[in-house]
Formats: structure tokens, sequence, C-alpha cells
């Protein structure tokens, strides 16, 4: 194919590079924050929750991804619940999109451990624009066409935790099962199931000063398995500040500060790897809201 991308890296992650099959999911660094970006099966202790990220990643490249999310849950009863989830990413030439519904269910265990259980089925939609590709050959009508190509497909998840007071320990399958979209001339784009697999646990729990470790690792289907580990220090149950490593990736820092209901996190990541320079760092902003109907007690599903 004699065509020139604006990013080749972009070009790889859309197309079948093996090696990029985990970035298909965005590696969004505020799981610890709202654990519903890594499991489906997660509730919220609030009644209702809402919260919208912004991801924006290798700002130090061109045409790199670009992520909006908006995550809620609300509890129908004491072992029930229900969940959205809504996605924009911008990858180069390929934008996606799509709605998930999950419905979860809840039961104990012990006084102070319930096993949660998600489900969730949604609807996705791919455009690939190839307006925006550089050609050299103009007889060459891969992508020299001008065109923009649609097409919409299914997707779903499954997940698992077990929740305690101080500790959550989950696995999630995304992409379980899904519809690859198709396009004429470029071929298809297709999504790999990914395993999350992923543990926390307080110590010092309703302290002043509370630790938090998070172990996580996200294993791609004939892609990468990235480990990642972070730890929270959390200060009066209002502020965070977090650091990590992301393996074959780079560093995390993670701060949030919560107002009564309202919480706001920024997250920063850096690439040290040998293409840092060129790649860059990574943002991810995020806004969220919860209510719950009695204030006075947690009557959500911990």
């Amino acid at each position: 194919m004699k065509t020139l991308f604006i990013n080749l890296i972009i070009f790889c992650l859309i197309f079948n590079c093996e090696k990029n099959f985990a970035q298909q999911t965005s590696l969004f660094n505020n799981y610890s924050l709202d654990p519903l970006q890594l499991n489906i099966a997660y509730a919220d202790p609030a009644d209702f929750s809402v919260n919208a990220h912004v991801r924006t990643q290798w700002i130090g490249m061109k045409n790199t991804p670009k992520t909006i999310q908006l995550n809620s849950q609300y509890t129908l009863n004491e072992k029930n619940k229900i969940a959205l989830r809504i996605n924009s990413q911008s990858q180069g030439l390929l934008n996606t999109s799509g709605v998930m519904v999950g419905y979860g269910y809840k039961f104990k265990v012990s006084r102070n451990m319930n096993i949660h259980l998600g489900l969730g089925v949604g609807w996705t939609h791919a455009s690939i624009n190839t307006g925006k590709a550089i050609v050299k050959d103009y007889d060459d009508l891969t992508l020299n066409n001008g065109t923009t190509q649609k097409s919409n497909g299914f997707d779903a998840e499954f997940g698992a935790m077990l929740i305690d007071t101080k500790f959550k320990a989950g696995i999630s399958i995304l992409h379980l099962y899904n519809s690859n979209p198709d396009f004429s001339f470029v071929g298809s784009y297709k999504r790999k199931p990914q395993l999350n697999t992923q543990f926390s646990y307080i110590f010092n729990k309703d302290e002043k000063i509370e630790i938090e470790p998070w172990l996580l690792n996200r294993y791609t289907m004939k892609g990468d398995n990235v480990i990642e580990g972070l730890v929270n220090i959390n200060y009066i149950k209002t502020f965070t500040i977090g650091v990590g490593y992301r393996s074959y990736y780079g560093v995390i820092a993670v701060f949030s500060v919560k107002a009564d209901d309202i919480k706001f996190a920024y997250s920063f990541d850096f690439v040290t790897s040998k293409n840092s320079t060129s790649m860059g760092s990574s943002h991810q902003i995020m806004l969220g809201y919860s209510f719950s109907r009695d204030k006075k007690k947690n009557t959500g599903f911990l």
C-alpha cells in the first residue's frame, strides 16, 4: 500500500499490530476512584453516582487517542443495581463510540463480605475518515477516496468482584463477545477480549491517613500483558495522592479532592521508554457526583 498516514503508530493501533492490542481499551488511570471503568460488577457505596472522564494520550504526537467516557450506576435495592457506560474515542483515522448497559447482583458470603456479579451488553459505532490520510499515490484507491465509512456492532462484557470493608478483588472480561466493524479497502478493526484482574487493600481504614495499594493486570488476547501498581494515600477521606508504575509504559500520578457529593480528579502518566521524547505524557480529568438516600449509613453495595 503506497500510503503515508499522518501517524504510523496510530495506524498500528487500529489495524492489527499485535503489540498494540492492549491500547484498544483506553488505559484509564482513575480506576481506583471509579472502578466501574475496570469492572461492570462494581457497585458504588452511594445509591447513585455518575463520573465523567476526559483523557488525552501522548500529547507529544499528532492525532493521538482522545477519549471521553461517562460512567453511571443506580442502586435499585439491596441486591440489584444497574449501570450505564457511554464512551467516545478518536484514534487517528478511526472514531469509535458505544453505549453499554449493565446489570449487577450482590449476595453476602459473610457479615462484611459480598460477591458482586455484573453483565453488560451494548452497541458500538465505528467510522473511518479516509479524508485525513496523506496520500502519495493518487491512483491508490485504498485511502485516496475522501470518504467516511461507518459500521455498527454489538459488544458484551462480564465481571465479578469480592468486596469487603477493606479490600476489593475482581476479574472482568471486556469485549467478551463483539462484532467487528468491516471497512472496504482497509479491512476489519478487531477488538480482542481483554481480561482485567485487580486487587486493592486499605490500611488504617477510617483513620486520618489511609494507605491503599492497587495491583492491576490487563491481558489482551494475542496482545500485551500490562501489569501496573498504584499506591493511594487518602487524607481525611477528602484528598487523595497516588503514584504508580505501568509495565512497558511508565509512571502514573493521581490527585483527587472530594467536597460533599462532588469529586474532582486529575491523573498524569509519562512514557519512560525510548519513545518518551516523541510520545510525551497523557492527561486525564475526572468529575464525579454521588448521592445517597440516607447519608447517615452506607446504603450501597459494600
